[in-house]
């Protein structure tokens, strides 16, 4: 909305236009997609409460596939700024995930999506979809700062993960 012209010179579809819950909504009456329909912000971790939902409901058989989509684009450089300034980016501006180097986070755009059916014992059709054997959603809670994990809760995290997925830890592959 910060980019938009004043409302008097907007035209009649600017407000439909602007809004994220419109826009899943568009994509899903482009596709001739039925069933549940929603966007989502949760700041850096939407793509993966997008996901989950989207394989619960295959799960739960409330749909046949679902379509999980994500998209983040940096359009002001206000939020750059306010970061940098909180110490919050990488100085040097680069990701150095898990390491002991690592001095604040690299923001990026880009846009993503996977079609997720459920598991029937066969491979995917054709490669296309996913399928996600488990998935968990939750807050760590309290922390030392808004950015910093608890550890004890993200640990908490993966073995729930590891149990709703009716998978061993030693099937679990990382990269």
């Amino acid at each position: 909305m910060a980019m938009q012209a004043p409302a008097a010179s907007l035209p009649v579809f600017a407000m439909s236009g602007a809004s994220s819950s419109v826009a899943s909504g568009r994509l899903s009456f482009v596709l001739g997609m039925q069933g549940a329909c929603f966007s989502t912000d949760t700041a850096c971790s939407s793509a993966l409460v997008a996901t989950h939902a989207a394989a619960q409901m295959v799960r739960n058989v409330e749909c046949k596939e679902a379509l999980a989509l994500a998209a983040n684009l940096m359009l002001l450089p206000r939020v750059h700024t306010l970061l940098a300034n909180a110490g919050m980016t990488s100085a040097d501006g680069r990701c150095k995930f898990l390491d002991a180097r690592a001095n604040g986070y690299v923001r990026g755009e880009g846009v993503g999506a996977a079609l997720l059916e459920p598991d029937r014992g066969a491979a995917p059709q054709a490669t296309r979809a996913v399928w996600l054997r488990g998935s968990t959603v939750r807050s760590d809670g309290k922390s030392a700062s808004l950015t910093a994990p608890n550890g004890e809760a993200q640990v908490g995290l993966m073995r729930h993960t590891v149990l709703v997925s009716g998978l061993g830890a030693g099937a679990v592959q990382t990269t």
